[in-house]
């Protein structure tokens, strides 16, 4: 299992950082609005990564609900809006072409993730300190990124940090889903 946690991080870095962030400049540099509206709504739905990120380090056991439930809505973001969709069918050039492999690409993985999540969601449900081994498993990476990225703050800064975060979150979330959307859908400004 310690393999499929490691590789699952090493992946994410590349498919859900890495690959996205270069698509969303890409989408920029040639003013592909489509592309550019789906790469903001991804990466404000993807925050809970990050978040879940530092809930783990925290030790925190919500955390594996929340990375469960981010590898849902990520998926989700990226096919909901019919209106993107259509306008992407519409264009043509190597930029569609390569956000489309990699939108099928992330659904692929996000849902993958999503299946073998399943067996981690237990952990969400016991005490921090009684975690089992597979649980714990879980914690390494981050624990891990804590000592390179943010080694001289401390874990409950971080943990505060993370559940901050996540309130912050679901705030605005639940905003949109409750005002915004229904109102006016996607769009986020007045026309």
């Amino acid at each position: 299992m310690r393999e499929l946690v490691w590789l699952d991080f090493r992946l994410s870095i590349v498919v859900a950082v890495a690959v996205p962030l270069l698509l969303l400049g890409w989408a920029v540099l040639t003013k592909n609005k489509a592309i550019y509206n789906m790469l903001v709504t991804y990466w404000r739905v993807s925050s809970l990564l990050g978040i879940t990120i530092f809930l783990l380090i925290g030790g925190l056991p919500i955390a594996f609900l929340v990375g469960w439930v981010a590898r849902i809505l990520i998926p989700l973001s990226l096919w909901w809006w019919r209106d993107l969709n259509e306008e992407l069918q519409q264009q043509r050039g190597l930029l569609r072409w390569v956000f489309l492999a990699w939108r099928w690409g992330i659904t692929a993985y996000f849902t993958a993730g999503t299946v073998v999540g399943v067996s981690f969601l237990p952990c969400a449900l016991l005490p921090a300190n009684e975690l089992t081994d597979t649980c714990k498993v879980v914690l390494e990476v981050p624990l891990l990124f804590k000592q390179i990225v943010f080694y001289s703050i401390p874990i409950p800064n971080l943990r505060a940090f993370g559940i901050a975060m996540l309130v912050v979150f679901l705030i605005f979330f639940s905003s949109y889903l409750l005002f915004t959307f229904p109102e006016r859908g996607r769009l986020h400004k007045s026309n």
